[in-house]
């Protein structure tokens, strides 16, 4: 499941999606914006931080729901 999460947050493989309707992939952009106005983060590595401090209950759903579909996607693009 980390390694579905990390490797679906980052992109590195194959997009669009296979198949015939080329679905791009969501999660990586998706990703980047949840963290982009966070001090802690670093955009170049893609490191999972902890930044619910700062609005606890949207960022984390938001968080989990960037996570889910990191997962979907990367499902979705195995053969």
């Amino acid at each position: 499941m980390d390694n579905s999460i990390s490797n679906g947050i980052r992109g590195h493989t194959q997009n669009p999606l296979p198949g015939g309707l080329g679905v791009r992939r969501r999660a990586p952009g998706l990703y980047k914006k949840l963290i982009a106005d966070t001090e802690e983060c670093d955009l170049e590595e893609l490191k999972v931080v902890d930044y619910t401090k700062k609005r606890p209950g949207v960022i984390a759903l938001d968080q989990l729901s960037v996570y889910a579909i990191a997962v979907n996607e990367e499902n979705a693009a195995e053969e």
